[in-house]
């Protein structure tokens, strides 16, 4: 009686091993995916700041916008490959200055194995 007891331990011992050691990986694979969508969500923040600061001010700085767009999608591209995630630009044409400017802000469209 003994004997089948220390086995159904043993044996319950180890399912829980294992299913704690899968479950330790989705919580590290969905806390990476969490942060992208944060990262993504602050850029498309800092995106929509500088159209509007670009549009209010009276001098053409269409030049600044563009550098300021890409040195903040950058980051979140170089994160997004490192955990094997794909972020795209959806492209939207805004008037500024005088003439249209495409600006990109971002969106994730797979992230490897989960659902987006």
């Amino acid at each position: 009686m003994k004997k089948r007891f220390f086995a159904a331990l043993i044996a319950a011992a180890v399912a829980m091993a294992l299913l704690c050691g899968g479950a330790l990986a989705c919580t590290r694979q969905s806390a990476e995916v969490r942060k992208l969508y944060n990262m993504v969500d602050e850029a498309n923040e800092k995106i929509d700041r500088y159209v509007w600061i670009a549009k209010l001010t009276p001098y053409d700085d269409v030049g600044w916008l563009l550098w300021k767009v890409d040195r903040t999608v950058a980051p979140v591209f170089r994160y997004a490959r490192q955990i094997g995630a794909t972020v795209v630009c959806e492209y939207r044409a805004e008037w500024i200055d005088g003439r249209i400017v495409y600006v990109d802000p971002l969106k994730v469209i797979n992230v490897g194995t989960e659902e987006n």
